[in-house]
């Protein structure tokens, strides 16, 4: 929270009424902080906002990296906010990542027109970190708070095997590699896969 804090707001909804059409996330709302070493962002700040945009936003549950924000989250619970840890695990940021790529891919995601935000996701690409696993990751001197954070909204709304529709949304839009041990989720049409070589 010292250096920049991201907070995005996200809805599923469907492309057409048609049954069985895709589902796509709306990027509702972005708010930045920046901070510097000697005026840090303000968790105070920051945690007034979450709880005001929780009930604009008919009770959205809120989604924070625990590292830096335990603190706030429990805060937020005593005040009714759903809020909860979103543990960074290699799991966990491989799902976020492959969600986010597959969404801009799809044309999935509706976003606001912001020139800072579109010009960070341009930037941002999924890195190989090993068999079977990726994650989103920048060059040196860019960021990825905000890519990150919508990537989570995408995972939990509509990339998510543990979410209604979201284990269908995920394998219709790709396949996973069965060549143990590798898991990758590979391009629908794919008949090798892009991490192991192996045929799918």
């Amino acid at each position: 929270l010292n250096d920049k804090t991201v907070v995005a707001v996200g809805h599923v909804e469907t492309v057409s009424p048609e049954p069985g059409a895709p589902k796509r996330v709306v990027i509702d709302s972005l708010r930045r902080w920046r901070g510097k070493r000697k005026q840090p962002v303000q968790i105070g700040e920051v945690e007034a906002y979450l709880a005001l945009t929780a009930k604009r936003y008919n009770n959205a549950r809120i989604l924070a990296d625990p590292w830096q924000a335990s603190g706030m989250i429990q805060r937020l619970r005593t005040q009714g906010v759903l809020a909860e840890q979103f543990p960074f695990t290699a799991s966990s940021t491989g799902r976020i990542g492959q969600a986010l790529h597959l969404a801009l891919r799809n044309h999935l995601l509706w976003l606001p027109n912001d020139d800072e935000l579109i010009s960070e996701l341009a930037h941002v690409r999924l890195r190989e970190t090993g068999i079977g696993q990726a994650r989103l990751d920048h060059d040196s001197g860019d960021h990825d708070d905000q890519a990150v954070a919508i990537a989570i909204i995408v995972a939990e709304l509509i990339g998510n095997a543990r979410t209604p529709g979201g284990k269908e949304w995920l394998e219709s839009m790709a396949v996973q590699c069965e060549n143990a041990p590798c898991t990758a989720l590979n391009p629908k049409g794919s008949v090798v896969c892009r991490v192991c070589g192996g045929p799918i």
